[in-house]
């Protein structure tokens, strides 16, 4: 069974490129049956393709001047032409078939449903931050930060990175109160929220 996934070049390897192809194992690593990116307004790149389940696929990204390049994901090193050369790796897991006889749908494709229904179904109002406003808010949950206990996760190493590739840093205002503001929302400690905003403000 065939799995959607998506590949994400973020701006900071993409750089100027008005070009990239996703180049891998799924195509033998000719450059010709390279599958094209995608252009994002924030400057990152993206694809998507159909892969079999089950296995893990080595692949990079081949931008228009002649770069390789990868993104963030886990890598592996690989000799290729009497070189070493790191490559990044992509795991597929394996979903069973439904059961041609009755129709059932296994129990490790329910779960696999069920999961994806619960994500997609919870996410918090992250304007409700003080420093968070509608664009911070969009870029957070295209990075996978729906929630504010995803929020209250995160490192400040990590948001300057996100708001960075965004050209949204000289936007984000108390930046340094974001994580402690999460923590306090996430566990419904309202008003001990509403009083680090007060002196926030103040």
């Amino acid at each position: 069974m065939l799995t959607q996934v998506c590949f994400k070049l973020p701006s900071k390897y993409a750089k100027d490129a008005q070009q990239a192809v996703l180049v891998g194992e799924f195509n033998d690593w000719k450059i010709e049956k390279g599958i094209a990116l995608k252009k994002n307004d924030d400057g990152s790149m993206y694809a998507e393709i159909s892969l079999a389940g089950g296995r893990t696929y080595q692949y990079r990204y081949y931008l228009g001047n002649g770069r390789w390049v990868n993104d963030d994901s886990r890598k592996t090193s690989t000799m290729a032409y009497g070189m070493n050369v790191e490559n990044c790796l992509v795991e597929v897991p394996k979903i069973l078939q439904e059961s041609k006889d009755t129709n059932v749908i296994s129990t490790q494709k329910e779960k696999v449903i069920t999961k994806t229904k619960r994500v997609k179904s919870k996410q918090d109002d992250l304007t409700q931050i003080l420093g968070i406003n509608q664009s911070i808010a969009k870029v957070l949950y295209k990075e996978g930060i729906h929630t504010y206990v995803d929020l209250s996760k995160c490192t400040m190493k990590k948001l300057l990175l996100i708001l960075s590739d965004a050209g949204l840093t000289q936007k984000a205002r108390h930046l340094t109160s974001w994580t402690r503001q999460a923590k306090l929302a996430a566990t419904g400690k309202i008003s001990e929220w509403d009083d680090i905003k007060s002196a926030i403000k103040g």
